[in-house]
């Protein structure tokens, strides 16, 4: 999983249910922001393994209840 490094809302959403941060890409894509469009931002990746995705969906489902 993927977002824009400055959406703290999607980043604390994705570390709640307990994806772990792998690292930010630099540079990495456009914006289509109003007044940034063409403009490269930064990605924060996110990972979940197929053996964590148990938990984290346990994790989802008790926040979406």
């Amino acid at each position: 999983m993927r977002t824009d490094a400055r959406n703290s809302r999607s980043t604390v959403a994705l570390g709640v249910v307990g994806a772990p941060f792998e690292g930010v890409l630099r540079y990495w894509c456009r914006s289509w922001v109003s007044g940034e469009v063409d403009r490269l931002r930064d990605l924060a990746v996110f990972s979940i393994t197929a053996e964590e995705w148990p938990n984290c969906r346990e994790r989802l489902e008790k926040r979406i209840a």
